[in-house]
């Protein structure tokens, strides 16, 4: 999900950073920010969760990255 990633640089955070935020691991991150984690398998809870922390509105960031 090339907008993760982006959205996250904009936020001058690493990987690590937004991870520990998120309470994930760095390999989550990864898999989000490189596709081979699709948006289909994350929970509401933990997408609304992604979008607060990078201040990115949840139905954008679905239309973008359906």
């Amino acid at each position: 999900m090339k907008s993760f990633k982006i959205a996250r640089i904009k936020k001058d955070l690493t990987q690590k950073q937004l991870s520990e935020m998120l309470g994930m691991s760095i390999a989550t991150v990864n898999r989000l920010e490189n596709g081979s984690k699709p948006i289909d398998d994350i929970k509401v809870r933990d997408l609304k969760k992604i979008c607060s922390a990078l201040d990115l509105d949840v139905v954008e960031f679905i239309k973008k990255n359906d």
